[in-house]
C-alpha cells in the first residue's frame, strides 16, 4: 500500500470517527424511544406528586433527617415519587392507597434498624442490610426465593413489573422476541427461575443475541465462551444454553459459600470461574502482562499499588491477593517479583545483545589496563585506539539498550492503559474516550461552533465531497458553513481527490442500565 493510499484512509477514519462522535452525541437514548418523557408529560407527573423526577429522586439518597418519624415521612414520599416517575401510579387515588402500604412497610423497616443505628440512614439510599443478624456478607443479600409456578403467567405476574421499573430500555427487545414467547422457550429448555435475578438476567440476554445476528465474525470466533459456528441458530442455542449455565453455577456457588458475590467465567476457558469475595483479587502474571479480577473498593488498585504488587511482591493491606495461571487455576505460591530491568533485556535483538557484551568486555579491558598503568590512557598509542573503539562500541551499546527500554516502555504504557480501562464502568470508559476524542480531534472549537455543526449537515457535508469531489464539495460546503469547512479541511488537508465512502456498522441496541432504585417490588421497600 503506497503513501497515498495509507493518508486517504486515515483521513476517511477521522472522519468517520466525527461523524460517529456527532451522531451518538445527538443520537437519542434508548431509553427516550422507548418511555418518551417530554416537557409537559414531566409536568404532568410533578403535578401529580413532587418527587416525580430523576433529580429528585437522586437527591433523596443523600437526604438525611434527624428523627426516625421524619424519616418514615420522608422515605414513604420518596418511593411514591419512584412509583409515580415509573408509571404504576397514575391517580390521586392510587397515590393515598399506595401511601398507606409504604408508610406500613417505613415503620417495620424503622423498628428493625433502630437497635443498630444511631441516627436513621439516608432518605432514598440503600438500607443497611448487613447490619442485621445472620447475614454474613455486607454486599450480597439473596434475593427472595420463588414458590410459585413455573408458568408464562406466574412468572409474569411475580416478577414483570419489577423487571420494566429496573430495565425499561429492555422493552425495545420485545419488538425482536416477545416477552412471553422468549419464557416459554427457557421453559422448554429446562430453565427454573428461583428468583428475581433469574429472570431479569435470562431476559436481558436477548439484547446481546440482537446484536449477535449481525454479527457473522461473532458465531465464528465463538465469542461469549460459546462453540464456534456459521449458523446463527446454532449460535444463538448455545449461548442461551451457556447464560442458563452460568447462571445455575452462580445460583449455587452463593448459595453453598455464603461469603461469595459473584462468580467470575471466562471466555477463553469456557469450562473455568472464579468465585469472587469482600475485597478479593485474583492476580495473573503473564510476563510484562498482568491481569486483575477483583471485588470491592479495596481490590480497585492504583498504578502505584500494581507496581508494588508485580515488581516488589508488596500486597495492599486489607486485600486477599490470589495468584492464578493461565488456565485461571489458583497457584499454591506466589510468583517471583517482575524484574524489569531483566525484561527490557529480552526485548533486545540478538544482534543488540551481542553489541552490548562486546562493550562491556571492551571496556573491562580498558579498565585492567588503567588499573596497570594510570598514564596509559594519556598516551598517543595503540592503546588510545582501543579506548576510542571501547567508547564507540559502549555508546552503541547503549544506545541499542535505550532504544529497547523506549520500546518497551510504549508497550508497557499501552498496557497500563488497558489495565485502567478494564476497571473502569462504561460510564467512565465512555466519558474518558470522549473527552480524548475532544482533545485530539476538536481542538480550539467554541461551544457555540461545535453546535452549529449538527450530524446532518455533516453527513450532508460528505455527500457533497462524495458528489463533487474535494475541491468543487469543498467550496459548496463553505458557502453553507465555513466552520465546518474549516474542521474538515483541517483533517483532510488540501487535496483533489474525494475521500472514499465511509463503511457503516449495523445498529446496536443498547444494554438495559438499571434504574436507581433500591426497591424490591412495586409494594415493598
Amino acid at each position: 500500500m503506497d503513501r497515498r493510499k495509507v493518508f486517504m484512509i486515515s483521513s476517511i477514519l477521522v472522519v468517520f470517527g466525527v461523524v460517529s462522535f456527532f451522531l451518538l452525541n445527538a443520537r437519542p437514548g434508548l431509553v427516550q424511544r422507548v418511555l418518551p418523557f417530554t416537557q409537559e408529560k414531566d409536568t404532568a407527573l410533578l403535578d401529580l406528586h413532587p418527587l416525580a423526577s430523576d433529580a429528585a429522586i437522586k437527591a433523596t439518597h443523600t437526604q438525611t433527617v434527624d428523627t426516625w418519624e421524619e424519616w418514615i415521612e420522608a422515605r414513604t414520599e420518596a418511593w411514591l415519587g419512584v412509583q409515580v416517575l415509573h408509571g404504576f401510579l397514575k391517580t390521586e387515588a392510587e397515590i393515598a392507597a399506595k401511601r398507606a402500604k409504604i408508610r406500613k412497610r417505613a415503620v417495620e423497616n424503622a423498628e428493625r434498624f433502630k437497635p443498630y443505628l444511631d441516627k436513621p440512614p439516608t432518605v432514598g439510599g440503600k438500607l443497611p442490610y448487613h447490619l442485621l443478624p445472620g447475614v454474613e456478607s455486607p454486599i450480597f443479600l439473596p434475593p427472595k426465593k420463588y414458590e410459585g409456578p413455573q408458568t408464562v403467567e406466574g412468572l409474569t405476574e411475580a416478577f414483570d413489573a419489577k423487571y420494566v421499573e429496573l430495565y425499561p430500555d429492555a422493552s425495545a427487545y420485545d419488538e425482536y422476541y416477545p416477552r412471553s414467547e422468549w419464557i416459554q422457550m427457557l421453559l422448554d429448555k429446562g430453565m427454573l427461575f428461583e428468583n428475581r435475578d433469574d429472570y431479569n438476567v435470562m431476559l436481558n440476554i436477548r439484547g446481546w443475541i440482537i446484536n449477535a445476528e449481525s454479527r457473522p465474525d461473532w458465531w465464528a470466533e465463538g465469542e461469549a465462551g460459546v462453540t464456534p459456528s456459521d449458523n446463527f441458530e446454532t449460535y444463538k442455542n448455545a449461548y442461551i444454553d451457556r447464560q442458563m449455565w452460568q447462571q445455575e453455577v452462580y445460583k449455587r456457588v452463593t448459595t453453598e459459600d455464603p461469603t461469595a458475590v459473584g462468580v467470575r467465567f471466562f471466555d477463553d476457558r469456557p469450562d473455568k470461574y472464579l468465585i469472587t469475595r469482600p475485597d478479593t483479587l485474583y492476580v495473573n502474571r503473564d510476563g510484562a502482562g498482568t491481569r486483575y479480577w477483583g471485588t470491592g473498593p479495596k481490590a480497585n488498585l492504583n498504578l502505584e499499588q500494581r507496581r508494588l504488587l508485580v515488581e516488589e511482591g508488596i500486597h495492599p493491606e486489607g486485600l486477599n491477593v490470589i495468584y492464578v495461571d493461565n488456565d485461571y487455576n489458583i497457584l499454591s505460591e506466589k510468583p517471583p517479583p517482575f524484574d524489569r530491568e531483566a525484561h527490557i533485556d529480552s526485548f533486545m535483538t540478538e544482534k543488540q545483545r551481542e553489541e552490548a557484551e562486546k562493550e562491556l568486555e571492551t571496556f573491562g579491558k580498558i579498565i585492567e589496563l588503567n588499573e596497570q598503568d594510570s598514564s596509559l590512557m594519556n598516551q598517543e598509542d595503540e592503546h588510545n585506539r582501543i579506548d576510542e573503539n571501547a567508547a564507540a562500541a559502549r555508546e552503541a551499546a547503549m544506545a541499542a539498550r535505550e532504544a529497547a527500554k523506549t520500546e518497551y516502555e510504549k508497550f508497557e504504557n499501552r498496557m497500563r492503559q488497558l489495565e485502567e480501562l478494564s476497571t473502569m464502568s462504561d460510564a467512565e470508559i465512555e466519558k474518558k474516550l470522549e473527552r480524548q476524542f475532544r482533545k485530539q480531534f476538536l481542538p480550539e472549537l467554541p461551544v457555540e461552533q461545535l453546535e452549529q455543526i449538527t450530524p446532518q449537515r455533516l453527513e450532508r457535508a460528505l455527500g457533497t465531497l462524495f458528489q463533487y469531489g474535494y475541491e468543487d464539495g469543498m467550496r459548496r460546503i463553505r458557502e453553507d458553513n465555513a466552520t465546518l469547512a474549516d474542521l474538515l479541511e483541517r483533517h483532510f488537508g488540501k487535496r483533489t481527490q474525494s475521500p472514499a465512502s465511509v463503511p457503516k456498522n449495523p445498529p446496536r441496541p443498547v444494554p438495559p442500565k438499571p434504574v436507581e432504585t433500591t426497591d424490591t417490588s412495586p409494594d415493598t421497600e
